[in-house]
């Protein structure tokens, strides 16, 4: 197989393109959520969850887990996150603090991680303690969807516990990726 045809192959994989689908799918959320249509947002989003653990499943199942992939599934997963917490936060301003520190969070890891491409490190899968950021994320917001008029102090308790989780992830990804800096500085 030619190398065009390789990287089609790759680009357009099943995973690839149900990463590509939950990307497509943030516009529609944040409209239905910014409309008040909470049972509609919280389908779209749950079906954006779905096709999220069905990605990776198809991905290490049937080995096609791809370079593209290992930088596109944790972008939509971080897009629809961020989406989401903002519209959140446009109803609950309690969840500026969810946002802003997501963003500072994120915005570091992506240049740390155009950075270490750069220097010619390679993607890698996400860690668990980075899924289980990701759930607890998306669970503690779709609670925030289907229950807007969950009392503050749950909010609040929500906004702590994914807060401090994102920044528990953020240091266990430095501790992980430190050594390979290091050792990519040294070539």
């Amino acid at each position: 197989m030619d190398q065009a045809a390789e990287r089609k192959r790759q680009v357009f994989s099943i995973p690839n393109i149900m990463s590509m689908f939950r990307i497509a799918l943030i516009p529609l959320f944040a409209s239905a959520l910014l409309r008040g249509r909470t049972a509609a947002a919280a389908a779209l989003i749950a079906l954006s969850a779905l096709t999220d653990v069905a990605d990776g499943f198809v991905a290490r199942r049937f080995h096609m887990v791809t370079q593209l992939g290992k930088v596109l599934d944790p972008i939509a997963d971080k897009l629809t996150l961020i989406v989401l917490s903002f519209c959140l936060a446009l109803q609950n301003n309690r969840v500026w603090l969810l946002l802003g520190v997501m963003a500072v969070k994120e915005g570091a890891m992506l240049l740390l991680c155009a950075l270490f491409l750069r220097k010619g490190g390679r993607a890698e899968s996400a860690c668990w303690y980075g899924k289980v950021t990701t759930a607890l994320l998306y669970a503690s917001m779709v609670l925030m969807v289907l229950f807007p008029n969950l009392p503050q102090r749950a909010v609040s308790g929500l906004i702590l516990l994914c807060t401090g989780w994102m920044l528990l992830c953020a240091a266990l990804y430095v501790r992980k990726y430190l050594p390979k800096w290091q050792e990519l500085q040294e070539k």
